[in-house]
């Protein structure tokens, strides 16, 4: 059992940790405003770049959960063009996103490229500027005659940041996935552990050797053994052929039983001398002896045996 609760409740409550903690982190963030000066810059990585080559740039930019992407422009320096501008999601920081902005510079003019500088600006309900100045570096010229100068390709189209909302898509569908796991858990452990139905002849088949076992051992009263009898006979009817037996006085349900009786016919007469000695016995006052009560006992035992469906082992058994 415990086991069980275990399994059940483990992937629970990890979902749930992750949702308190990705809504606190958002929540912190919603009160923050973005810092941009944080943000660093790396230019290009060598002082002098041959012409026709390109310089790479990239600036990481982190900025609460909130805040859509950073919009950033690229003034490139002299003797350079500015390629696409790339913006993309780079990390979810708990209450951080880290985007990451890309652009190439090629190079177009040998000699001195300054002036350059990278400008982003932050939309929302915290708007903020920052402007980067990229270094300046030396386009060198080529230096072999008769050699064409490799071509740095074609300039790519700017690509589509990547919104926050992929992130909570993402999440949510952790969640989805984790419910679904807990609920296939939880229904799988339910079939196995649920009890086995016991069939009404082996209930009251289990009752009556109990006691017959009672009455030969002298641990129950004669009369208070008659009683317990008289109960396990009329729940067996009720329970295997839905008959109104505890509801019904003996005439009125002999009355039904010889308009319409799912019983065996041998079984009848039985029943009728049992149902008429119990009146006698409750309302009489009249005290049931041994013989009587053994009598009754296998009388009870046999009912059960012919009334057992033909699906149970053994012979002579109906429906």
């Amino acid at each position: 059992m415990k086991k069980r609760t275990f399994l059940i409740w483990f992937p629970v409550g990890i979902v749930i940790l992750l949702l308190l903690i990705a809504l606190a982190g958002y929540g912190l963030a919603m009160r923050e405003k973005p810092d941009l000066k944080r943000s660093g810059l790396s230019a290009v990585q060598q002082n002098e770049v041959p012409l026709g080559s390109k310089a790479d740039l990239r600036l990481e930019v982190t900025l609460p959960v909130h805040l859509p992407p950073p919009v950033c422009t690229v003034t490139a320096p002299a003797g350079t063009v500015a390629g696409a501008v790339h913006v993309r999601h780079g990390n979810y920081l708990w209450k951080y996103n880290r985007w990451i902005i890309q652009c190439s510079l090629f190079a177009v003019k040998p000699g001195a490229a300054t002036g350059g500088a990278i400008h982003v600006a932050v939309k929302g309900n915290f708007p903020a500027e920052e402007t980067f100045a990229i270094p300046d570096f030396v386009i060198a010229p080529i230096q072999k005659t008769g050699d064409l100068p490799e071509l740095a390709g074609k300039l790519e189209e700017s690509a589509k940041p990547v919104s926050p909302a992929l992130f909570w898509t993402i999440l949510g569908g952790a969640v989805v996935i984790f419910l679904g796991i807990w609920l296939w858990l939880r229904w799988k452990y339910q079939q196995k552990s649920e009890t086995a139905v016991i069939p009404p002849w082996v209930q009251a088949e289990l009752a009556l050797n109990r006691i017959s076992i009672e009455v030969e051992r002298k641990e129950t009263p004669l009369g208070t053994a008659f009683f317990r009898l008289t109960d396990v006979v009329r729940k067996y009817l009720e329970d295997r052929y839905h008959l109104p037996v505890t509801s019904r006085t003996t005439d009125e349900f002999m009355i039904d039983m010889r308009n319409s009786s799912p019983l065996p016919e041998v079984d009848q007469p039985f029943l009728r001398e049992f149902l008429t000695s119990a009146d006698l016995i409750k309302f009489a006052k009249m005290p049931p002896d041994e013989n009587g009560i053994r009598h009754a006992l296998n009388g009870a035992k046999e009912l059960v045996r012919h009334t057992t469906p033909l699906t149970q082992e053994g012979e002579g058994k109906h429906v």
